[in-house]
Parts: C-alpha cells; sequence; structure tokens
C-alpha cells in the first residue's frame, strides 16, 4: 500500500475545536470580530507614537520630530516585533511540548541570552577578562546584544543536537530544565564576584526594555520576525498533527525529528533575536496564545497564527503604553516592560489551570 502523504492526509486529522469545515480562508482574520483587533492596534500604535514625558505639541517641530521618528517609533516598532515573536514562540512550544504551559524560556534560550548578556556586563567585573572589558568599552549594549545572542544561538544548537537523538518531547523537555539549571548556575556565579556596576546593568537590562535601538535596527528586527511568522504558516498542518501527538505525526506521513527540529529552531531563533535587544520578557509567550484560542474558539494553526501576531502586538503596546503612563500623568521614570507582564500574564496562567479538569 503507498504511503500516505502529509498533504493528502490532512483532510482526514481528526475536527478541530471549532472549526467549520470546507476549504480554510487564506486570510482566516480578515472581517467580523477580527476587524476590532485590527482597529485596537492601530488605536495603540497612535497612542504609543503621541503620548509621553514630553509633548510633542509643546516643543519645536524639530524636536518633536526627532522625539516620534528616532526615540518612540523605534521603541514602538520593537514592541510589535517582541509581541509577535514570544506569542508565536509561545503558540509553537505549547503544541511541540504538549503543555499549556510551556513558554519560550522552557528549553533554555532566555538563559543562554542571559548568560552571553552577563558575560559583557559581569564577567569583565568579576574575573577581569580583558576581552570582555574592551568589548564593553567599545559599546556596552552592542557587545550585551551580540554575546546574548550568540549565547542563545549556542543553545540552540544544543538543543537541535539532542532534538536528533531523542525518541520523545518529554525528554526534550527535561534536556531544556537541565539546561535551565546549567545556566543559571553560571549566572549566579558571575554575579555572585560582578561588580556592584556590573550588577545594575545586569538586574536592569533583566527587567526588559524596549529603547536603545535605532529606527532602522527596529524595522530589520520587524522585518525578520515577520518573515518568519509568514514561514511558520507552512507548518500549519505539521503542527496541528502535533496537537494529537507525536504518534499521531508519523502516522500521518510526517517526519518527526524533522519537523521538529526545524520547529525548534524557528522558535529558538526568534526568541533569542527578542532577548538579546529587549531582555527576557516573561509571561508573554505563555500567556497570549491562551488568549488566541479562546477568542478563535479553535485549536486550528491556520487561525491560531494569524491570531497570535495580532493578539502578540496588542499586548506589548498595551504594556509599553501603561509602562510610560506615570511618566505622562506625574513626571517619574518609565516602568520596565517586566514589571507589567505578570500582571497580564499570572491571571491567565490561573485562568488555563482552573479550567484544566
Amino acid at each position: 500500500m503507498p504511503k500516505t502523504s502529509p498533504a493528502s492526509s490532512h483532510p482526514s486529522f481528526p475536527p478541530h475545536r471549532g472549526d467549520k469545515g470546507g476549504a480554510p480562508s487564506a486570510f482566516p482574520l480578515l472581517g467580523g470580530a477580527r476587524g476590532g483587533l485590527l482597529l485596537l492596534l492601530v488605536l495603540l500604535l497612535a497612542a504609543n507614537l503621541l503620548l509621553g514625558s514630553v509633548s510633542l505639541a509643546e516643543v519645536p517641530s524639530a524636536t518633536a520630530s526627532y522625539i516620534l521618528w528616532q526615540l518612540r517609533l523605534p521603541e514602538v516598532l520593537m514592541a510589535l516585533a517582541a509581541g509577535i515573536a514570544l506569542s508565536l514562540s509561545g503558540l509553537v512550544m505549547q503544541t511541540l511540548m504538549g503543555n499549556p504551559l510551556a513558554d519560550p524560556s522552557v528549553l533554555g534560550v532566555t538563559t543562554g541570552a542571559s548568560l552571553g548578556s552577563g558575560l559583557v556586563m559581569l564577567a569583565g567585573g568579576a574575573f577581569g577578562l580583558a576581552a570582555v572589558q574592551s568589548a564593553a568599552a567599545v559599546g556596552l549594549q552592542l557587545s550585551a546584544f551580540a554575546a546574548a545572542f550568540a549565547a542563545a544561538m549556542t543553545v540552540t544548537g544544543v538543543l537541535l543536537f539532542f532534538s536528533r537523538r531523542v525518541e520523545n518531547r518529554t525528554t526534550l523537555l527535561l534536556v531544556g530544565v537541565m539546561l535551565n539549571f546549567l545556566l543559571s548556575s553560571a549566572i549566579g556565579v558571575m554575579t555572585f564576584y560582578a561588580s556592584a556596576d556590573g550588577i545594575q546593568r545586569f538586574a536592569v537590562w533583566g527587567l526588559g526594555s524596549l529603547g536603545g535601538v535605532s529606527l532602522s535596527l527596529s524595522c530589520a528586527v520587524l522585518i525578520v520576525v515577520i518573515i518568519c511568522a509568514l514561514l511558520l504558516t507552512v507548518f500549519c498542518n505539521p503542527l496541528n498533527a502535533f496537537l494529537f501527538g507525536e504518534t499521531y505525526v508519523a502516522t500521518v506521513g510526517y517526519n518527526v525529528r524533522r519537523h521538529r527540529t526545524s520547529l525548534l529552531l524557528a522558535v529558538s531563533f526568534l526568541c533569542a533575536l527578542v532577548t538579546s535587544f529587549c531582555g527576557p520578557i516573561a509571561f508573554v509567550g505563555l500567556a497570549v496564545p491562551h488568549l488566541a484560542r479562546a477568542l478563535r474558539a479553535t485549536d486550528s494553526h491556520r487561525v491560531l497564527i494569524p491570531a497570535v501576531v495580532l493578539l502578540g502586538g496588542i499586548v506589548m503596546l498595551a504594556c509599553r503604553l501603561l509602562c510610560i503612563l506615570p511618566s505622562v500623568f506625574w513626571g517619574t521614570g518609565i516602568l520596565p516592560v517586566n514589571v507589567l507582564t505578570p500582571l497580564f500574564g499570572a491571571p491567565v496562567v490561573l485562568w488555563v489551570l482552573l479550567r484544566r479538569p
């Protein structure tokens, strides 16, 4: 009997919650209530650009133009990129691991980025590493970005090595947990011996920030994230199959290890990219996929991927807006992103736990 191809086997998938049958729309989020999400996204974009510690109407036009184009717009674009990347990563991780509480940090990629940043901010002062200190002198922020991304992708390489050799996702999840422990231990050692200035810089980076990047760089990051989102749509059918377990994935003709490895690479790259620029942003990747499932009443990734793209951008723009409100109304400093994301994500996690039988 000839082997069933993945494409021909897709119609035989068990029906997903909320699916209505028939040919799937190429743009499942256009029209109906989805227009409300687009409108909300546009309103949040406008609010983030217009509101700030300095009123654009009260400064000269040249200053207003600089604030708008060189300070606020890069942060807004980075917020969009971070929200989309982390939300997509969380969706894929929850599907691959079969765990509703999985998020982009579960495999140690975020901790790897933290280790890379710590090498620049902490290790130079802690152990007198001349190369690290000279790199930091050239440009601490750029050095931290490069080191965080390199370390995160190194962790990704380790994960891909194990992904091609382990038999099931539970074992891979345990590998990620052990990597988290090892990397956290290394960060703890560096923190213990680091200088006070290094610890302060590292603590601020760990609270998350959307600023400090140029307009061209934030545009480039957003474009890369959008391209990755479009590429992930190619994996809608395999992701739908992973919902029913790896045995089912193999039954319908997909190569489990190859697809799992490809998806892990995409998730790790997105997570490394965002964490290296913004720091470890918590709860967005965990909570947004659940909001998308609740809003769309389906588990089909053909619908969920566009949904988490929109909702991820909305959530991060809303968090940034809330972060700057104290400076708008009271003239105080701008809050770090990670101060507010748990206030949004923790209730969603509790809701997920209470809904489980």
